[in-house]
């Protein structure tokens, strides 16, 4: 948790004053929280975007492949009036 202005004892002893503390402290503050934002980004991305980006990026490739999905087409009709047989006990 960070402190700004007054919360945060940003005054001036002498007149009293802290806006300008407030607009610095307040301005540090925002820039701790974008360096954060930042890194947290790198963080995930380095843990999970090839779970996240690799499979989508696979899909649009394929269904913007004309031939891999008149294929799968096929396939899927093929299967889907197939008979299947019972199970075996």
């Amino acid at each position: 948790m960070r402190l700004t202005d007054d919360a945060g004892s940003f005054i001036d002893p002498i007149t009293g004053e802290g806006i300008y503390y407030a607009l610095k402290t307040g301005r540090y503050a925002a820039e701790a929280v974008a360096h954060a934002l930042t890194r947290y980004e790198q963080l995930w991305r380095s843990e999970f975007s090839t779970r996240i980006y690799f499979p989508g990026y696979a899909f649009q490739h394929f269904m913007n492949n004309a031939s891999f999905v008149d294929a799968f087409m096929r396939y899927t009709a093929k299967k889907s009036t197939e008979p299947t047989s019972p199970p075996t006990s």
